[in-house]
């Protein structure tokens, strides 16, 4: 019996199938319809048959281009009011983008981006859900798996699923190490690695990173995360 993402995963491939194969038929009809009309020699529409279709080809990937690089400046702009911690605006824009944005690949880049805002606003389910209705294999790039890994391992931890926590962070080790230098991510994975101390209970190692994490981490966004980490240090010193 196939799992239901599975069968997902088997839907969604039959639908890109028959969208490429409906595509390529009605092109092809198109064309027919364009020699029978104009009379055109069989040799001859061949040679443009050809033509066209390159031409054809080159232009949805210009399309796509062109989109990708729209949705990417639209992108940019909402992530500098995550900088700026106005929370619920990068909220309310994401959500926007992901209404009306098209294409998986697209939309599971949206999604990701979308799970730091509510990660920010301590809505830590709503970021598990949409981080779980994303088919993990079908993120290639790098850096946006890394994203999608450390997202899921934050919400996991904060909502206290602390056995998934630890599988994401053993399972995904030498990605996080990879990148624990990082300007820009380098951060955020040592705070997985604090969070992970704290978890075995190794609080002094806890600490230690802490120490470490804010003298390399110089940032004021931080500030209230490493505020709270040391708080929940500090109670599970005294529990």
């Amino acid at each position: 019996m196939l799992s239901e993402k599975k069968k997902l995963e088997v839907f969604k491939m039959k639908k890109r199938i028959l969208k490429m194969i409906a595509i390529g038929v009605i092109l092809g009809l198109v064309l027919l319809a364009i020699q029978i009309g104009f009379k055109i020699e069989q040799e001859l529409f061949l040679s443009y048959y050809w033509k066209i279709s390159i031409v054809f080809l080159l232009l949805v990937l210009v399309i796509n281009i062109i989109y990708l690089m729209i949705y990417s400046k639209k992108i940019q702009k909402a992530l500098i009011l995550l900088n700026e911690d106005k929370i619920e605006q990068y909220i309310d824009e994401m959500e926007l983008i992901l209404q009306k944005i098209k294409g998986e690949n697209f939309r599971d880049l949206v999604k990701i981006n979308l799970t730091a805002g509510y990660i920010k606003n301590r809505e830590y389910q709503k970021s598990l859900d949409i981080l779980n209705s994303i088919e993990e294999k079908q993120v290639k790039n790098e850096i946006l798996k890394l994203v999608y890994w450390i997202n899921m391992a934050v919400s996991h931890f904060r909502l206290e699923n602390y056995d998934k926590f630890k599988e994401i962070y053993k399972a995904q080790k030498n990605l996080f190490e990879k990148y624990q230098d990082n300007e820009n991510y380098g951060e955020p994975i040592g705070q997985l690695q604090i969070l992970s101390a704290i978890i075995d209970e190794n609080l002094e190692v806890a600490q230690q990173l802490l120490d470490v994490l804010k003298n390399k981490w110089v940032n004021l966004h931080n500030q209230k995360d490493y505020e709270e980490l040391e708080k929940i240090i500090e109670a599970k010193k005294a529990s």
